[in-house]
């Protein structure tokens, strides 16, 4: 199995999805290892197809009805491969998603944990690194994803409220009984201007 990694952020805009696409592309051109990049922000923002200017062709929401069938082999064919060698499994669009199902709404959730386990345990089989970017939620689905991880990288800026949300996400990990040493810290000081000093 390979690495999975994953990205949260303590709160809005502080580059996860950059953090994630940068670091993908520097696994494939600097250590020359094949690398996923997987979009599980469930909230149907798309940035890092946005951001790649680069729209796979498929997401989770494909690979759900055949999870019980794919293999190591199969589910290399569910991510696209970005010009930069990064295969990419694209993010979800509820919008497009709700008109796929026929009738009703269903009250079910698209995405349970149970899929997101099992995605990334199929594609960290097919793959020596697996970048994975998530929502910012305390759901089960979060759960299941720090489950499958073997570490989380956590974006915060040197902001009050950012500080304040990160003793949150450690507290809340630790309430979960994850190991606070899988958690690394990283401080985007983009805009310092407005930073604790």
């Amino acid at each position: 199995m390979g690495k999975v990694i994953t990205l949260f952020e303590t709160r809005e805009g502080l580059g996860q999805s950059l953090v994630g696409i940068n670091l993908a592309i520097s696994i494939s051109s600097q250590i020359k290892e094949k690398v996923a990049l997987a979009d599980f922000n469930l909230s149907g923002e798309n940035e890092i197809a946005l951001l790649l200017n680069f729209k796979p062709n498929k997401s989770a929401l494909d690979i759900i009805p055949l999870l019980d069938k794919l293999d190591e082999k199969l589910i290399k064919g569910y991510l696209s491969v970005h010009h930069t060698g990064v295969a990419v499994l694209g993010g979800i669009d509820p919008a497009s998603a709700r008109k796929s199902g026929a009738g009703a709404p269903s009250k079910k959730p698209l995405v349970e944990p149970r899929h997101i386990s099992q995605i990334i345990k199929l594609i960290s089989s097919a793959y020596p690194y697996t970048i994975v970017s998530t929502s910012k939620e305390y759901d089960d689905n979060i759960v299941s994803v720090f489950d499958s991880s073997d570490l989380i990288l956590l974006i915060l800026a040197p902001h009050l409220l950012s500080l304040n949300q990160a003793r949150i996400f450690f507290e809340t990990l630790k309430g979960w009984h994850f190991p606070l040493n899988m958690v690394k810290v990283i401080v985007n000081m983009s805009n310092m201007k407005s930073a604790l000093p």
